[in-house]
């Protein structure tokens, strides 16, 4: 395996604007990326021209991957809309012109409710205030009757557990 090939080609497809890692190379010469950052280390100690000018090539283009890997790394974990806003915009006029609830457009389109009021609440749209005010009252209606259900649930939990000891004694 010619190594100094494939760090020429990290630094070859950044003059062509494109942005490869050593993790990319690897896959495309089907190596290991520590075999790749080995050779690396070595271009670094070398005291041939030609590699410290390939070693400072490469160096430039992993400082820029870098940079634009923190810059991504804002955007993970953030969802694209899965719904267009023409979709979106009409979904909203359809819910201030019937009144319907977002449980309601849930059944009729097959959208989850969260996926509407997320998608929704992007538009900012004062017609919708009641619409949202009614999904937060909700939501905090489900999650007290989830903690009243598990209350339930421990207490006759309890009373089988109480039972299950006096069989056994």
């Amino acid at each position: 395996m010619d190594y100094r090939k494939v760090v020429e080609y990290i630094v070859e497809s950044y003059r062509e604007g494109r942005l490869v890692t050593v993790l990319d190379a690897s896959h495309k010469v089907d190596c290991s990326v520590s075999s790749i950052r080995k050779y690396i280390a070595k271009l670094k100690k070398s005291d041939d021209e030609k590699d410290i000018i390939l070693y400072n090539s490469y160096l430039e283009v992993s400082n820029i991957n870098k940079l634009n890997g923190h810059i991504l790394g804002g955007k993970n974990g953030k969802r694209r809309s899965t719904l267009s806003d023409s979709l979106v915009t009409d979904l909203c006029d359809y819910i201030v012109e019937s009144g319907c609830t977002l449980r309601q457009m849930e059944k009729g389109t097959g959208i989850p409710k969260s996926t509407l009021y997320e998608n929704l609440s992007k538009l900012n749209d004062p017609r919708l205030q009641d619409v949202y005010d009614e999904h937060r009252r909700n939501s905090l209606n489900d999650y007290n009757n989830d903690i009243e259900n598990s209350a339930e649930f421990y207490s006759v939990g309890s009373e089988i557990s109480k039972s299950v000891t006096k069989f056994r004694k």
